[in-house]
């Protein structure tokens, strides 16, 4: 039902799965040595399928902000 109403209400929908999120975990981490909590590695990863969908361009300059604190979800963590 949220799905269906995002599509109505907005023009674009990612739905980005708990494995890629896992492995945004991963890369966040390692890449930037950042622990945060699992919304920022959706963030991420949906702006990777934006421009694999050349939706967004490459050349474009995108911020994602993400405040969440990784040590709130140490199940998430552990999985990563």
């Amino acid at each position: 039902m949220i799905l269906q109403v995002l599509k109505e209400s907005v023009r674009t929908v990612i739905v980005v799965s708990q494995a890629e999120i896992v492995e945004g975990l991963k890369e966040i981490a390692t890449s930037g040595g950042f622990l945060i909590s699992p919304g920022g590695p959706a963030s991420w990863k949906a702006l990777l399928h934006l421009c694999s969908n050349k939706q967004i361009q490459l050349s474009e300059k995108v911020v994602l902000l993400y405040t969440g604190k990784g040590y709130k979800y140490p199940d998430d963590l552990m999985e990563a």
